[in-house]
C-alpha cells in the first residue's frame, strides 16, 4: 500500500481520505437530497388519520356483511329455481 510505504520512507503523506472522495459519497456521487428534491410537509395530525382509518375499517365491515347477506339470500348452488 502506497500509504504505507510513504509512512515507512518518512514521506509526507495526504491527510484524510486517500483516495478522491471527500464525503460520505459513493462512486456515483450524492444520489439523495439532491438539488431537485422538494421536501413535502409531513402531516402530523394522528386524530384525522385516526378518523380515517376508522371510517375504512366501517366501509370495509358494512362490504363484509353485505357481502354475506347477500351470499344468504342466494340460492343454494345446483338448486333448481
Amino acid at each position: 500500500m502506497k500509504l504505507l510505504d510513504d509512512l515507512k520512507a518518512g514521506k509526507p503523506v495526504k491527510r484524510n481520505n486517500q483516495n478522491h472522495v471527500f464525503t460520505c459519497e459513493g462512486p456515483q456521487g450524492q444520489t439523495t437530497l439532491s438539488a431537485d428534491f422538494d421536501p413535502k410537509p409531513i402531516s402530523r395530525d394522528f386524530a384525522q388519520l385516526k378518523i380515517e382509518e376508522q371510517k375504512k375499517a366501517e366501509a370495509a365491515a358494512k362490504a363484509a356483511a353485505a357481502a354475506k347477506a347477500a351470499a344468504a339470500a342466494a340460492p343454494p348452488a345446483g338448486a333448481k329455481a
